[in-house]
């Protein structure tokens, strides 16, 4: 019996695709899951919305304009000046540069290799800078979190080899997790 540990979703996977494990809890960044896992299959237990993430004393913050609660197109420019504080997961980086970043039409100056959430966002009250982060609860500061018009969107879901008859313990486990998951709606948990 394997015990349980956190790896990364790329990690999971490769575990999974070489027979290692028989299922995995991930997190896609990726619209199109297959894409990324190829020889799974999966059951998405939650999605999040990617928003823009900023604190209201960035001096952009007064000048952004909305359409229908979300971030209107001619706000997208701002962003362009501004740095982004981005991970190190190459899952991520990918789905901003081949993805969002094109959609807003900038390609803004990035911050890398912060892996600690919680310095992120005390970093993006420290300085005028930006993120794009799935749907969290933040407790202090003066972090706003925007919707996007074309709302992108990050799963969380389990893989297990494509075809492959799940377990009656195994369809417990995502059913329990899917109803634990269902009353969640934040990814990250901040206090700041």
């Amino acid at each position: 019996m394997k015990l349980s540990q956190i790896f990364s979703s790329e990690l999971i996977y490769r575990e999974l695709a070489e027979h290692r494990i028989d299922l995995g809890f991930v997190t896609s960044y990726q619209e199109n899951i297959k894409s990324i896992f190829p020889k799974a299959d999966y059951t998405i237990v939650k999605s999040y919305e990617l928003m823009l993430t900023l604190s209201r004393s960035n001096p952009i913050y007064d000048q952004l304009e909305f359409k229908d609660g979300c971030l209107s197109e001619s706000s997208y420019h701002l962003l362009e000046g501004l740095p982004i504080f981005r991970g190190k997961n190459d899952m991520v980086r990918k789905r901003m540069d081949e993805d969002i970043f094109p959609t807003l039409g900038i390609r803004p100056k990035k911050k890398d290799g912060l892996i600690d959430i919680e310095f992120t966002f005390q970093a993006m009250m420290l300085e005028n800078t930006f993120s794009i982060l799935p749907v969290s609860r933040i407790r202090g500061g003066d972090i706003e979190q925007i919707p996007l018009l074309f709302h992108p969107k990050v799963q969380r879901l389990f893989i297990y080899p494509a075809k492959r008859h799940l377990t009656q313990p195994e369809r417990e486990l995502i059913s329990r997790v899917t109803d634990t998951y269902r009353d969640i709606s934040y990814y990250y948990d901040i206090s700041l």
